[in-house]
């Protein structure tokens, strides 16, 4: 029996608009797949480890990551990017102690020592700079700082550019700056309030704000050796003309009473 014109068509055009679909489909679906093998760097054995170490030690019970977490701690999706290495090390190894330097008003707050072996810190440190690699699209919300693929917002010119910067790069979380324009009490690196009487050169500023860990420990504020190493680099947080404003700025600091 011949089926009517009519229902020929239909037949002709569901079956046409199906195989546009299912070619669409498998173009997108290929496409996507391009692109997240383009977004996040390769997966060693070593990134693989220092994951099962993450989760293994519950670190999401206080910290997240892509957003996701308790919310208790700091976010870790650019925390190489944000603190360095060298300090991410040093908490790994020590957290109490480098974390009481962090906190010390009121209401403190520890990292628990999670005794891990040189290992598993070698791991965890693997797994931070692949995720500080993966292209986020800026998620979560204020890691572009850190990143340097979305430009940070501008300084505001009307105000002391180098106290805008010390706020922009959160010098505060380690340094104490007391100031008309700043009041900063960290607690981990040396007060740099009075920073005019130490005499520092151009060049010595820089290379501590570049490459803090080529500071030896001779040139180091006395009770503070050793700490330069939890300093991270502004290399590529930095523009040219940023620096030199850092730089002038931190040169004449001195404290007003």
């Amino acid at each position: 029996m011949e089926l009517p014109k009519h229902v020929n068509k239909a037949r002709a055009l569901f079956i046409g608009i199906s195989v546009v679909s299912i070619v669409v489909f498998l173009i997108l679906t290929i496409q996507t797949g391009y692109a997240i093998s383009e977004r996040h760097p390769k997966i060693t054995q070593q990134v693989v480890a220092g994951k099962y170490v993450f989760h293994a030690k519950n670190c999401m019970d206080c910290h997240t990551i892509l957003g996701d977490g308790a919310y208790y701690a700091a976010d870790l999706t650019k925390i190489i990017s944000q603190r360095g290495e060298g300090f991410v090390r040093s908490v790994l190894k020590n957290p109490p102690e480098v974390t009481a330097q962090l906190w010390s008003g009121e209401y403190k707050r520890r990292m628990p020592d999670m005794h891990l072996t040189n290992k598993e810190i070698d791991d965890l440190i693997a797994f931070f700079k692949w995720m500080d690699k993966v292209n986020t699209n800026g998620w979560p919300p204020g890691s572009e700082i850190y990143t340097g693929e979305v430009k940070a917002p501008k300084i505001n010119k009307a105000k002391n550019e180098g106290a805008e910067l010390i706020k922009k790069l959160n010098c505060g979380l380690c340094h104490t700056i007391k100031s008309d324009e700043l009041n900063l009490s960290g607690k981990i690196g040396p007060d740099l309030s009075n920073q005019k009487l130490r005499n520092r050169s151009d060049e010595w500023l820089t290379k501590q704000l570049l490459n803090p860990h080529s500071i030896p420990d001779s040139e180091v504020v006395k009770g503070y050796e050793g700490k330069q190493k939890l300093m991270p680099s502004y290399k590529k947080r930095l523009s040219e003309n940023e620096l030199k404003a850092l730089v002038s700025y931190l040169k004449n600091l001195k404290e007003d009473k």
